[in-house]
């Protein structure tokens, strides 16, 4: 089984607009890097980390040295997919704009606790990224199948970011001093895909919308998996509230319970739940927020 030290990638300048590899890392030393950068590049870092201005921000971070750990390019050839020799069988996560810390912290370690993956750590604005291991894709069209499915799991979080089916995506140099890790044969390879194509409605066409055929046992069955949903919470508590109450919100959306009922149904359970009551303040902003995201994306049973 392979190591760390034997997974290969390219890396590129901290000029984002020189996009020819200058060499390539281990995923051993990538996670070394991002431990312990060089001072150089972790006085970058600390800058990236101050800054408030989302425009100065992002021309500092376009300095730092990238990666595209999916995929395998040759030495000095460019950062795109006619130059790929082979994809790695790693695959980045990126959770972005966490809105705070803590629950930041909560996702670094729920993600590492995810079987596929392989390292959860910081990015340079404070949210959370990750490499996970998938199985072996033989082209882009594979890749984005398998992303597809990726997508339907951590999308749930609330704050996944869909621009990492792109291989070609770099992904910058970070400073995390507790970054999380194990061994490449540790983690389990992700072989779901979907190679299903979205069929596109001309924007001068009515959509179709399905009809109001719900009853009240479409109700109890969404208070239902709500409760054992949170009912098997007893530990990291906010990615599973979450992740309950965007379910919940997409239920509003589709009309089979109301807003008021959700909210009602959703603050009952934390209350009710022994390590959630301990901090219900935090878990029900969640949940009321989560909701609300949940709505905009109506699912059907």
């Amino acid at each position: 089984m392979k190591t760390n030290k034997e997974i290969l990638f390219p890396y590129y300048s901290g000029k984002i607009q020189l996009s020819k590899v200058i060499g390539h890392c281990s995923l051993d030393r990538f996670i070394q890097a991002h431990e312990n950068p060089n001072p150089i590049s972790k006085r970058l870092l600390t800058s990236i980390k101050k800054e408030e201005d989302p425009k100065v921000k992002r021309t500092l971070k376009h300095k730092l040295y990238s990666f595209t750990p999916s995929v395998m390019i040759k030495k000095w050839d460019k950062r795109k997919y006619t130059n790929v020799q082979y994809y790695t069988q790693l695959m980045q996560v990126d959770l972005d704009k966490i809105y705070s810390p803590k629950l930041a912290k909560e996702l670094k370690y729920w993600l590492f606790l995810q079987p596929e993956c392989i390292t959860s750590y910081f990015s340079p604005s404070g949210d959370v990224k990750a490499l996970i291991r998938i199985k072996e894709c033989v082209d882009k069209n594979q890749y984005k199948a398998v992303h597809k499915t990726v997508q339907s799991k951590y999308e749930e979080t609330g704050y996944f970011d869909t621009a990492t089916n792109n291989a070609m995506l770099p992904l910058f140099l970070s400073l995390d001093s507790d970054i999380l890790y194990r061994q490449f044969s540790e983690a389990v390879a992700w072989t779901e895909e979907d190679n299903s194509v979205v069929e596109y409605v001309s924007l001068n066409e009515v959509p179709k919308v399905q009809p109001p055929n719900f009853n009240e046992n479409d109700k109890n069955k969404t208070i239902r998996i709500l409760k054992n949903k949170i009912s098997r919470i007893t530990s990291n508590g906010h990615p599973q509230v979450r992740s309950a109450a965007l379910i919940l919100g997409s239920r509003v959306g589709a009309g089979y319970i109301t807003l008021s009922s959700a909210e009602s149904e959703i603050s009952l359970l934390i209350n009710q739940n022994q390590y959630l009551s301990k901090g219900t303040k935090g878990y029900l902003e969640t949940a009321f927020w989560a909701i609300h995201q949940g709505i905009k994306n109506p699912k059907y049973y």
